[in-house]
Order: C-alpha cells, then sequence, then structure tokens
C-alpha cells in the first residue's frame, strides 16, 4: 500500500486487527516484492507498539547525540582515535537502522 494511502504512518505496513479474547481468526496478507525477503507478522497490542516505536527513536536520538558530542570533542582535542569511534558509532546506528526496517 503506498504510504500516503496508509492508515498508520509508519515506515512498515501497520494496520489495526480487533480480535475478541479467545477470538481465532485467519488473516490473509499478499506480498509484492521482487527482491527476496522477509515477512515478520507480529501482533502488538496499541500501547506496546507506541512504546516501541518510542524506544526505537530514543535509541536513535540517543546515539545521534553521542556522534555529535564525540564530533565535538575530536575538533576541540584533535585525537584520531574520536574519528574512528564517530565511524564506530555511525555505522552500529546505520545498521541498527537499516534492520529495523527504516533504510529500506
Amino acid at each position: 500500500m503506498p504510504f500516503e494511502k496508509r492508515e498508520l504512518n509508519h515506515v512498515f505496513s501497520v494496520f489495526p486487527v480487533t480480535l475478541s479474547l479467545g477470538e481465532t481468526r485467519r488473516l490473509y496478507v499478499k506480498m509484492e516484492n521482487p527482491a527476496p525477503s522477509t515477512c515478520r507478522l507480529p501482533l502488538w497490542e496499541p500501547e506496546a507498539y507506541a512504546v516501541k516505536v518510542a524506544n526505537e527513536e530514543f535509541l536513535y536520538g540517543s546515539m545521534l547525540c553521542i556522534i555529535v558530542f564525540n564530533l565535538l570533542i575530536y575538533f576541540s582535542v584533535r585525537d584520531v582515535g574520536y574519528l574512528y569511534y564517530i565511524g564506530y558509532l555511525a555505522g552500529i546506528t546505520l545498521l541498527f537502522f537499516i534492520d529495523l526496517g527504516h533504510g529500506a
């Protein structure tokens, strides 16, 4: 589904499913993708999903702050070790970003 037409604005296709306690329901999902991909279909409570998204955003914001802080330290100290550390942090953050689906 195009991003503009989604009910919830998220990098993944997120949609609400209403189930009663003990109810069994069969859901069919059609995927079209020319590249090989994995398909994870977890069910979340709305509150738990909001906490998960908030934690992911906090992780990215924290990593960005750490990268900027170490960049400032590098400019004041001029120790090349800080550049290696910044590169490491940027690489790890990028891998997290791609793994969680934001870089696709």
